[in-house]
């Protein structure tokens, strides 16, 4: 194919007097340029030259050149036109494009394959459909297989069983073979947040299931595609993982259910989700690989990403303006704390943690173990920053005493918490040993009568 072949046939298209195939290639982003590859690969001739161009660009290793390659082949794997799907399939055969996308999209390489793909699956006619299956799976059996994973507690100290269940779970599952595509799938919006995707996601489970109050994210993980499995691991500090391949079509999460209410298995599901879904997210320096998971090598974690993990499971667990609505009608307190949380399936500290995000009354709650604070936060209008201690006197060892698991309520002065520096209050204080001797207290600013 020459220049004249495509200026005959496409110069209605472009505005331009020479564009050789290469042109074509690099400059994808120009939709009018792409709408002339779509005709152009029509041809089966034309083709084979779009791939003898491709591996020419490879080989000739310009950065510039190369990302823009990458973009094309991104973009022609979104195509819904069956001569553009019949042109990348026969492309992924190339042992070149293979090596060149294992380098640029390394752990997510059959997972971005397999969801380019399900995006216009109900385009595709029957044919179309098994071929690009087909070549996804021919696809992935030619990698070799290099688990990653990001966990977020005590990945360093995980025992060789746990190690060895989570190898032979994820072996399994990257070896069968992919039949369909995937139905739902969350946009890849470059200027969404985490809450624009969350939003996105409780907006689609709601609407799909107008009758349930809250998110169940098990099924949630299950439209996405997402493996959960949930067990009870040997390393009782472990909390959760989630392992990316580039041999798997989708992430695999694994929650640690040892010790751990349905609220706060939920709520590592949905961080983990949080994982999976954000693009950003995917980043393969954020991964660890289990090879390297040993006492002597530790893990740090991406606290920036961390955050917002844990951000999008709040939200998804109990979305804002539903939140919001139900804690303007109800007394802070720990009974009312428990209603809401086995409503929406969350964990008790989960949603006190939230009432006091979300709340414009004088309210704190504080998270203690065996008496010594963990961590506490306070609404915006609460009057003191933070809390100093935990007075002797306090319900958090009245309840960390009680053989029974009963909510312990008093009303104290502000100096049982607060350096006496600060105004004096009366505050109203309720504590409930959650387990062991981890206690959750809440406290309110109360009038003087």
């Amino acid at each position: 194919m020459d220049n004249n072949f495509t200026l005959n046939n496409f110069g209605h298209l472009i505005d331009v007097k020479n564009v050789p195939i290469k042109n074509l290639i690099l400059s994808s982003r120009d939709e009018a340029l792409y709408n002339v590859v779509q005709k152009v690969l029509e041809d089966s001739i034309a083709q084979y030259h779009f791939n003898q161009e491709i591996q020419r660009i490879i080989k000739n290793n310009h950065p510039e050149e190369l990302d823009a390659l990458e973009y094309f082949i991104n973009k022609c794997s979104c195509d819904k036109q069956e001569n553009v799907l019949e042109f990348i399939c026969d492309l992924f055969e190339l042992t070149s494009i293979q090596h060149f996308l294992n380098s640029r999209w390394k752990i997510d390489l059959t997972e971005r394959i397999y969801k380019n793909f399900s995006r216009n699956q109900n385009l595709m006619s029957p044919i179309a459909k098994r071929n690009a299956l087909t070549a996804v799976n021919r696809f992935k059996s030619r990698l070799a297989p290099n688990f990653s994973l990001v966990a977020r507690h005590e990945i360093s100290r995980l025992s060789e069983n746990d190690k060895n269940f989570i190898i032979k779970k994820v072996g399994k599952i990257s070896e069968e073979i992919i039949g369909e595509f995937i139905n739902t799938l969350v946009p890849v919006e470059k200027k969404w947040d985490w809450k624009e995707y969350a939003y996105f996601l409780v907006k689609w489970y709601k609407d799909l299931n107008p009758l349930e109050d809250a998110i169940n994210v098990v099924k949630l993980g299950k439209d996405l595609g997402i493996k959960i499995i949930v067990k009870e691991f040997e390393t009782e500090n472990f909390d959760a993982c989630l392992v990316r391949d580039k041999t798997l079509k989708s992430p695999i999460v694994f929650i640690n259910s040892f010790k751990k209410s349905r609220g706060r298995i939920n709520f590592s599901i949905a961080h983990e989700l949080a994982h999976a879904i954000l693009p950003h997210h995917a980043q393969s320096t954020f991964f660890c690989f289990l090879d390297d998971v040993t006492e002597s090598n530790k893990f740090v974690m991406n606290r920036k990403l961390e955050n917002e993990a844990n951000a999008f499971a709040s939200y998804v667990l109990l979305p804002d303006k539903i939140f919001k609505e139900e804690i303007s009608k109800l007394n802070y307190t720990i009974k009312n704390v428990n209603t809401l949380s086995k409503k929406y399936n969350s964990s008790l500290v989960l949603v006190a943690k939230k009432w006091v995000e979300q709340s414009n009354l004088e309210i704190a709650m504080i998270f203690s173990t065996n008496g010594v604070i963990d961590w506490a936060t306070t609404s915006e209008n609460f009057p003191f920053s933070w809390v100093d201690y935990i007075a002797s006197t306090s319900t958090v060892f009245k309840v960390i005493e009680s053989q029974e698991r009963k909510i312990k309520k008093q009303r104290v002065s502000s100096t049982n918490w607060f350096n006496k520096d600060y105004p004096i209050y009366k505050i109203h204080e309720e504590s409930y040993k959650i387990f062991d001797d981890k206690v959750l207290t809440l406290l309110q600013i109360i009038e003087d009568n």
